[in-house]
């Protein structure tokens, strides 16, 4: 908790969050102990980044003076906020994730299987 603490408190993150956190990638399997570029706590540190930078788009953003969560959901705000929450992440094998689109195949975090791609509306 301390690193999101830390992270969090931040007015505005992306000018108090070195580039290094920002451009580091991070395991989106979860498996930070085997981590790619980066020792575990900078691994945690920027994966937590990205999470915080998607929450204040969706919670903090505001469009003709409404904030976003008030408005309707809709797919480019889907895909916005996944392209920011897995800016990044790389999946097991150390091969980029493909953020901010829809997949067209399937994947899955360490023994959990996501819905088939064919399956998603």
């Amino acid at each position: 908790y301390e690193i999101l603490d830390e992270l969090y408190a931040c007015e505005n993150i992306n000018k108090n969050i070195s580039n290094d956190i920002k451009t580091l990638t991070w395991d989106s399997d979860g498996n930070n102990k085997k981590s790619f570029d980066c020792k575990i706590k900078e691994s945690f540190r920027c994966q937590l980044y990205h999470h915080i930078v998607a929450y204040q788009y969706l919670c903090e953003s505001e469009i003709d003076g409404i904030k976003l969560y008030q408005k309707p959901l809709t797919v480019e705000m889907i895909l916005h906020t996944h392209k920011l929450l897995m800016e990044n992440a790389v999946n097991s094998n150390g091969k980029r994730i493909c953020n901010g689109e829809f997949r067209t195949h399937s994947v899955c975090a360490d023994s959990y299987v996501y819905m088939h791609y064919e399956d998603i509306p």
